[in-house]
């Protein structure tokens, strides 16, 4: 990935990364080597890069297995809102076991401030 955005930014072309964390069995290690994934995607150029937490969509297999009911109990207006609010970082929900909603919340600060920073 790095040499592709290094050869895309090399032929004029903007670049952005989507980084997705606080999936499922993620830990704090596997977050700070993405974080520090995205350091090294500053320094080949790229433009930009947000930082969002893994949100399990109503029908995919890993909201079946989040949800083993079906998530029927929990589907209300109110969820479908909060997918909409991943880029509200107050209100960051962890997928993960290993990582709190808040610790998430703190990851995806830093992993904007440390790319921005790598610049």
């Amino acid at each position: 990935m790095e040499k592709s955005i290094r050869t895309s930014v090399n032929n004029g072309i903007n670049c952005k990364v989507n980084i997705i964390i606080g999936f499922p069995g993620e830990t704090h290690r596997e977050i700070l080597q993405t974080l520090w994934f995205s350091v090294r995607l500053a320094a080949v150029g790229t433009h930009d890069l947000s930082v969002s937490p893994f949100s399990p969509y109503p029908g995919s297999e890993l909201f079946r297995q989040l949800h083993p009911d079906g998530g029927t109990r929990g589907l209300s207006d109110q969820f479908f809102f909060g997918l909409a609010a991943y880029t509200d970082i107050t209100k960051t929900v962890s997928c993960s076991e290993h990582v709190g909603d808040r610790m998430l919340g703190v990851y995806r600060i830093a992993g904007m401030l440390l790319f921005y920073a790598a610049q």
